[in-house]
């Protein structure tokens, strides 16, 4: 579970850098969570609010 958050974590915070934001927010979530394969695969079935 720690290796799952930290990676979601990480990828998530690739677009908030991008957008030059210090906080992580739902719609980054739902970016790096949909630009991977493995983890899009996952968490087909999970629907992020704001996202």
């Amino acid at each position: 579970m720690e290796y799952l958050a930290a990676e979601v974590l990480e990828l998530a915070g690739n677009p908030a850098r991008d957008n030059k934001k210090t906080r992580i927010i739902p719609r980054h979530l739902q970016m790096a969570i949909r630009n991977n394969e493995e983890l899009n695969k996952l968490l087909s079935g999970v629907t992020i609010a704001q996202g």
